[in-house]
């Protein structure tokens, strides 16, 4: 109150100081996760390793579809289509390994909503379910190539197989 008995402007912004600086902590603290290189070059890698996850599924997907081609004709099969169904049962199990255990990067997590319409609603986000490894950031950067380095040889032997059921 000043001398008259009024109130003066001081208390308010007093409280929208503290407000600010407040805010502006909170914010900074969130930041500083993000903006963590070793995280951010974790989260980089995992989004090349979904880069490449998007476009093997297609590939992966029509294997399947070969397959199921195969299984379903009124013949006994010969054993090359044996083989190329059992290694495509194989590849699709790695995969679903793949998908069902990687992780997203803390401060980093996202879901593709856009291409949500083309998923099966009965599927697994497995990268949910490891969210919440407490794992240093060099850690989680050693996990994230890993999963790369899975996820790139996967898409080659599905690249590989698809050329040669094709052929």
């Amino acid at each position: 109150m000043n001398k008259k008995g009024h109130t003066t402007n001081r208390e308010p912004m007093k409280h929208l100081s503290l407000i600010l600086t407040i805010s502006t902590l909170i914010a900074c603290g969130q930041a500083s996760k993000k903006e963590n290189p070793i995280l951010a070059e974790a989260a980089e890698i995992h989004a090349q390793a979904m880069r490449i996850e998007q476009t093997m599924k297609p590939n992966l997907e029509a294997l399947i579809q070969i397959k199921n081609n195969l299984n379903i004709q009124g013949r006994a099969l010969t054993s090359q289509e044996q083989d190329l169904i059992t290694q495509i049962e194989l590849l699709a199990a790695r995969y679903a390994y793949w998908e069902e255990n990687h992780v997203e990067v803390p401060g980093h997590e996202h879901h593709d909503h856009a291409d949500h319409a083309h998923h099966d609603h009965d599927h697994h986000h497995g990268h949910h379910h490891n969210a919440n490894l407490d794992l240093s950031p060099q850690d989680m950067l050693l996990v994230q190539r890993e999963f790369l380095d899975s996820i790139r040889v996967i898409s080659q032997s599905v690249e590989q197989l698809l050329s040669s059921a094709k052929n």
